[in-house]
């Protein structure tokens, strides 16, 4: 039986649009892998992504770090719609420490 291949998933970037949304980098914190994107919908509504990046491979064997599966939001990741207390969340949420 052939074997399955992997679903690959791309490296961040700093700006990219996705489900016609454009997202931005606003913050990022190596000591945890924590990032905030300004994610701006089609209609001007603005909100924020805070997650833990996820470690991938490429074909070659080489690390880098992706976008969270939608699965994981409300785990490693975090939507903040709340605009009058959304810094407070993102400051919270990007000084956050994992056990692994």
């Amino acid at each position: 039986m052939e074997r399955l291949k992997r679903i690959k998933y791309p490296p961040l970037k700093d700006k990219f649009k996705k489900y016609g949304d454009s997202f931005e980098l606003v913050s990022k914190n190596e000591s945890n892998r924590m990032y905030c994107y300004r994610r701006t919908t089609p209609e001007g509504i603005v909100y924020f992504e805070v997650f833990r990046s996820n470690l991938e491979k490429d074909d070659n064997g080489n690390v880098y770090e992706s976008y969270p599966r939608s699965s994981q939001f409300g785990d490693t990741a975090w939507c903040i719609r709340d605009g009058e207390n959304a810094m407070k969340k993102v400051l919270k949420y990007m000084q956050k420490t994992f056990s692994n």
